[in-house]
């Protein structure tokens, strides 16, 4: 996947969501916050991205997949809108925990995550995460409401933790 010329803004995007999701830990996740996580997920695991994962070998896709038209933004802006959904995202967190930003004793929970780890990792890891952003973007983009924000939530933050694959394979089963 490194070929892939999306892979910055993917990267970006991914490190924002999941940033969002330690946020909205703290604090109940308002219904912008679902919408702003469901539109980022649908994104992230659209048609471009599962192309460009199995051109790279990382999965393995349908035939239909291989043919689906590329997705946009809830705005209507393709792919390339990521950067502006990003900043989007941003600013949801800065108004869900303002003071985290200016905070002299970070505990994190308002970072965005560090892609490198989900490329570096353990492949039975690697794997596992990739799988629950799969799922986590086929049901943001099935849209079957607010309580699936809170597992939405719960995925993303799983996929920014260093964690064992049992509790993968548990948000797994909760996105099945």
């Amino acid at each position: 996947m490194s070929e892939m010329k999306e892979r910055g803004e993917w990267n970006r995007l991914l490190s924002v969501l999941v940033g969002l999701a330690r946020t909205a830990d703290r604090v109940p996740a308002d219904e912008e916050t679902g919408s702003l996580v469901r539109e980022g997920l649908a994104l992230l695991t659209g048609p471009a991205w599962e192309r460009a994962m199995a051109a790279a070998g990382d999965v393995k896709i349908s035939e239909a997949e291989k043919s689906a038209p590329e997705l946009t933004l809830a705005a209507g802006a393709p792919w390339g809108g990521a950067e502006d959904l990003a900043e989007r995202i941003r600013r949801k967190k800065a108004e869900i925990l303002p003071d985290c930003a200016a905070c002299r004793t970070p505990c994190g929970r308002f970072f965005d995550y560090d892609t490198d780890d989900l490329w570096q990792a353990r492949p039975e890891i690697w794997e596992r995460k990739i799988e629950i952003l799969r799922e986590a973007g086929r049901r943001s983009r099935a849209g079957t409401g607010e309580t699936d924000t809170e597992l939405l939530c719960r995925a993303l933050f799983a996929v920014g933790e260093f964690c064992g694959a049992e509790w993968l394979d548990e948000i797994l089963g909760g996105l099945a």
